[in-house]
């Protein structure tokens, strides 16, 4: 099992919107990522992380942490998290209100949130989902959209990236590798072990037992 944690690495990197207007890198305006609505107006969050884990790797678990940035007893709404749905999500300079995202979604429950409290989101679903993709190599950023879900009059405001680290929201994941190894110029996912520990990312050489069609790993290489 490896754990990893991303942290949003600049401001361009998380921002809430309207359909008219993004707020991102604006120390002013941007005191919060806010979503929800409000007084007719649609607010969406969005946050992106670069990603090392490895192409199809197994997700066991996935937390978006979140710390509120006011207390809001507005009424509970319930909230959709969605995965951006790019390879490599870019950042947030334009306007990102109409990026496209995924159908599956993540749907939390936004009750009354105490400022300075940090809440914690199941996106172990979403984080899979990206790591499947084809066209997703580690080093890649990962998008996720928190968005209005069922609310007619509330939001909730969350804590964002002003150049410090503290309230900004982070992504940690817990995920086991598996290694791809190739028979015939066909890639094969195998997820490779030694005493039920596995092995990480070393490269193995993988010998095919012709008669059986079988794969094994030489003892030599079994540490």
């Amino acid at each position: 099992m490896v754990d990893v944690t991303y942290d949003v690495l600049a401001n361009i990197d998380d921002a809430f919107c309207d359909a008219n207007t993004s707020y991102v890198n604006d120390p002013v305006s941007a005191v919060t990522l806010t979503f929800g609505k409000y007084m007719g107006v649609v607010n969406r969050a969005f946050v992106r992380f670069r990603s090392m884990i490895p192409q199809g790797a197994k997700i066991s678990s996935a937390t978006l942490k979140v710390t509120s940035a006011a207390t809001l007893n507005w009424t509970s709404f319930l909230p959709v998290i969605r995965l951006v749905d790019i390879d490599n999500c870019p950042d947030f300079l334009s306007n990102p209100f109409n990026l496209p995202v995924s159908v599956l979604g993540v749907q939390f429950d936004a009750k009354y949130w105490v400022a300075r409290a940090l809440y914690s989101l199941d996106v172990a679903l979403l984080v899979q989902e990206f790591v499947n993709r084809s066209g997703y190599v580690p080093g890649n950023y990962i998008g996720l959209r928190i968005d209005e879900g069922n609310s007619v009059l509330s939001e909730r405001q969350a804590g964002y990236q002003k150049g410090t680290t503290g309230t900004s929201c982070q992504l940690v994941v817990s995920y086991v590798p598996v290694h791809i190894v190739t028979f015939d110029s066909v890639p094969i996912p195998v997820q490779v072990t030694v005493d039920s520990v596995p092995m990480g990312l070393t490269p193995v050489t993988v010998e095919l037992d012709e008669a059986s069609h079988s794969a094994q790993v030489p003892s030599s290489q079994q540490g």
